[in-house]
């Protein structure tokens, strides 16, 4: 879902009628087309069931997934994108839709692992890393907002790592 800056509203797609990235199409349009549409349809049922009040919009784009997220990042509040799992190694060889989305979206990026979702709530924390940088500071605003919301708990994790000096192991 992606969430409107300007209206608030929660949307399952951004519209885009063509390429988005420039790059020439690969495969069969009409052959691609109709798988396409009803994985965006299951989506979108899914996103109604959850919140039958909810303003859905969707769209079917033809690009990259990553180009099309990114594209819609930039009017957006929030993209949330799943994990398909695939482990450090195989994710670098085929790519990654959650590495390219959070390395370049223009807003913040959820990335949902696995097959359920973990709501927060007073007995589920929000966790959010910090290391005194801006990005840090504003994803302490976002799980702070979240939490707060949610009626959660913060956590927040400060992490570092002490390198060792000389040859540890040796005794002279």
């Amino acid at each position: 879902r992606l969430v409107d800056r300007q209206q608030g509203d929660r949307h399952a797609g951004e519209v885009a009628e063509e390429p988005l990235d420039g790059q020439p199409l690969r495969g069969d349009i009409e052959q691609l087309q109709p798988p396409a549409a009803e994985v965006l349809a299951d989506a979108v049922d899914r996103a109604r069931k959850t919140d039958p009040g909810l303003v859905v919009e969707s769209s079917l784009v033809i690009d990259t997934a990553v180009a099309a997220l990114v594209a819609a990042s930039r009017t957006a509040q929030l993209v949330v994108v799943g994990n398909r799992g695939h482990g450090d190694l195989i994710g670098t060889i085929l790519g990654s839709v959650a590495f390219g989305v959070t390395a370049h979206a223009q807003c913040p990026v959820a990335v949902v692992r696995g097959d359920s979702l973990r709501v927060p709530g007073p007995g589920a924390p929000v966790v959010v890393g910090v290391d005194g940088s801006e990005s840090s500071n504003a994803a302490v605003d976002e799980a702070a907002d979240l939490a707060e919301r949610a009626g959660a708990p913060l956590h927040v994790v400060a992490a570092y790592q002490v390198m060792a000096t000389g040859w540890v192991g040796v005794s002279t």
